[in-house]
């Protein structure tokens, strides 16, 4: 049970680092930090409803066995999907906070600079 915690906190992780790494690389077609999130909140979204249906699906339905299975193993997948949209959305908010603070810092410098050099 460990391991296969291990395995899948690890799957996460790289699975993320690949999925932010991806879209980092997209920012030089004008794609912002906050573009990005809007995104993968979007999908996050869908994949909960998809997830909800299934769910209704498996809870209300009478269904064959194969059917069942089917709808079992894309729950699980549709769960991983989620796990891992939401670790790499954790990602890009830390990323977004960074890019604010950066800003902040910038704007306060070029304060200091106008008031001491300008404005003494």
């Amino acid at each position: 049970m460990f391991e296969k915690a291990c395995d899948l906190s690890y799957e996460i992780s790289t699975l993320t680092e690949i999925f932010v790494n991806k879209s980092t690389r997209t920012m030089g077609s004008k794609r912002t930090v906050t573009s990005q999130i809007e995104e993968v909140e979007r999908q996050i979204s869908e994949y909960e409803e998809n997830l909800e249906d299934i769910e209704k699906s498996l809870r209300l339905e009478e269904l064959t066995d194969q059917r069942r299975r089917e709808l079992t193993e894309e729950q699980k997948r549709l769960k991983k999907d989620i796990a891992i949209q939401d670790s790499a959305l954790k990602q890009l908010r830390k990323e977004n906070w960074k890019n604010a603070i950066l800003s902040l810092l910038f704007m306060a410098l070029i304060y200091l600079a106008y008031h001491s050099i300008w404005a003494p």
